[in-house]
This record gives structure tokens, sequence and C-alpha cells, in this order.
């Protein structure tokens, strides 16, 4: 069973990265629960996000499965209750589920990680995706997105600059 008080620190992380500039977990997974914060409105959000994450990582891994120029993940490093999201790009994917980044932007609260460092980890890790487009739109975002509903009039509008109108882009199929 999880525990609120748990998955608190997780939401909370997660809401101080969205506020920040340019801001997935299958349904299926057995660990799904213990990733996502018990901020309801944030935890349909990283759902969302898991539901398109197929479609994106079709869309958004090259032939040798490297993740495109402008894309990235928002991954989950560590275990609850102290686990922390971070933003890897460039990233990789070894094998069925299996993936390697580079850390872009550091955990707050956890110490040990720095820029550029490489991680592994799996797919139910992946909390968000996000990948900016030829058109200048940065598509996914789904926290961000999730978040903007909370924030001020003048900070929302600035988290809406260069977010697509929807989260997937209409050509993807």
């Amino acid at each position: 069973m999880k525990s609120v008080s748990r998955l608190r620190p997780i939401a909370l992380a997660l809401a101080a990265l969205l506020v920040a500039p340019a801001s997935a977990l299958p349904a299926q997974s057995a660990n799904a629960d213990r990733f996502r914060p018990d901020n309801p409105h944030l935890a349909e959000a990283v759902e969302a996000a898991q539901a398109t994450l197929p479609l994106f990582l079709d869309n958004a891994l090259d032939r040798a499965g490297e993740g495109l120029r402008g894309s990235r993940l928002l991954i989950l490093l560590g275990n609850p209750p102290d686990a922390e999201p971070a933003w890897v790009s460039p990233y990789f994917k070894l094998g069925d589920k299996q993936f390697e980044g580079h850390i872009s932007a550091p955990p707050d609260r956890m110490t040990g990680y720095m820029i550029g460092e490489r991680v592994p980890f799996d797919q139910a890790r992946i909390l968000d995706w996000e990948i900016t487009l030829d058109d200048g739109l940065t598509y996914g975002a789904y926290l961000q997105r999730a978040r903007i509903e909370e924030l001020s009039a003048d900070s929302a509008a600035k988290a809406r600059e260069g977010l697509s109108p929807q989260p997937v882009p209409e050509f993807w199929d």
C-alpha cells in the first residue's frame, strides 16, 4: 500500500522543477504506484505522459536508438521516499525498455549527481517527455502543462510560451 507521506517529496520536487524554464510509467507496471506523485493533478499528468510514451519513443529515437536533438526525458532517480526527478538528454535506448541518459538538470536534494553524468534507467522510471520540433514548439511536457493552472496569470503566460497547443504532434501516428 502506498504511503501518501512517502510520495509527497516527489510531488514537491516535480512542482519545483516545473516552475523552472523548459520543462512516464506504464500503467501495467508493478512499480507505477511507487513513483507517481500524490498530487492527483500531477499523477494524471504522469499517467498521460506514460500513455503517449510509446508514440514519443517511436518518433523521437533514431535508428540507432538515440534520442533526437531537442528531446529529453524526465526520469526518477533513487527510490521513494528519497527519489527525485532529473532531466536526461541525450538519452539512448539500450534494449527492451532499458535506457541510458546524460543528466542535463541534476536533482536538487540528492547529492552525487552531476550534469553530463550517464545514468542507466528502465522505462518504468520515465515520468515525462518533451521534444521541441522544427516549428519551434515544445510537445509533451505534461507536468509543466498540469502545473500551469496553479500559477499566477503572469507566470502561467510565461510557462505557456513555446508550448504546443496539444501535447502530441498531429502528424505522429
